[in-house]
């Protein structure tokens, strides 16, 4: 798959649902300075992290949410080669330690392009952005990687995942979970749910349990416990 490098850019995901190539390439930059995250979410994006998008072109967009559960067991599967204990968060995050070292972003052009969007912190970084909770970095455990490099292992877990079914992606996504079997909270748009972390579907979908009663939930932000 092409690799577009770039310097400074707005964010990688922009440039690459606004790009008129109509092939499958991936796009890697050293800096954006006006990456996001979900919900239009601000993300500081200073030299020496991963940022990096895949455009896809996909025939159904209602399978694009496979995307988010792939892209994170690749990522994780990644940072075990280095010997790390990764944990997938619902939806679309990476921890270390309960710290989030990565997130993804898919965007699509309501067509048949798809892309996913991921940074990964490689450097600390102290600049304000909007985490719902801790972050940390591979250099805290003595991972120092250039960021292509690191991109590039990555991309090769991607691909292998990219045909395999499914229900294998979630049965590796359900290895790595945090929370699964604990009381977290959900937090919708205009209120908080409670429950048991039951699992997901085979769509991806969030399985709640209060008490024996199930809530599917599509969209929002877990935290475990209660959120200060």
């Amino acid at each position: 798959m092409k690799l577009i490098f770039k310097d400074k850019i707005l964010s990688t995901n922009l440039e690459a649902l606004s790009s008129d190539d109509e092939s499958e390439f991936c796009i890697i930059a050293n800096e954006q300075i006006s990456g996001k995250g979900r919900y239009n979410r601000n993300w500081k994006s200073p030299k020496g992290n991963l940022y990096a998008s895949i455009k896809l072109n996909i025939c159904d967009l209602q399978e694009s949410c496979k995307y988010s559960f792939l892209t994170a067991v690749a990522i994780s599967m990644v940072l075990e080669d280095f010997n790390l204990i990764p944990q997938c968060k619902w939806p679309n995050d990476v921890l270390i330690d309960g710290k989030k070292i990565s997130g993804i972003l898919l965007q699509t052009n309501g067509k048949n392009r798809l892309v996913v969007g991921m940074g990964i912190n490689i450097k600390p970084f102290t600049e304000t952005t909007d985490f719902l909770y801790s972050s940390t970095s591979l250099i805290e455990y003595g991972i120092d990687v250039a960021p292509i490099d690191l991109f590039k292992e990555i991309l090769k877990k991607f691909i292998s995942l990219r045909d395999v079914d499914f229900c294998t992606i979630v049965t590796e996504w359900k290895k790595r979970a945090v929370g699964l079997g604990k009381k977290i909270e959900v937090h919708l748009e205009n209120k908080i749910l409670t429950g048991i972390f039951s699992g997901i579907d085979d769509n991806g979908i969030l399985l709640l349990d209060d008490d024996g009663v199930i809530s599917k939930i599509t969209a929002g932000d877990v935290f475990f416990g209660k959120k200060e």
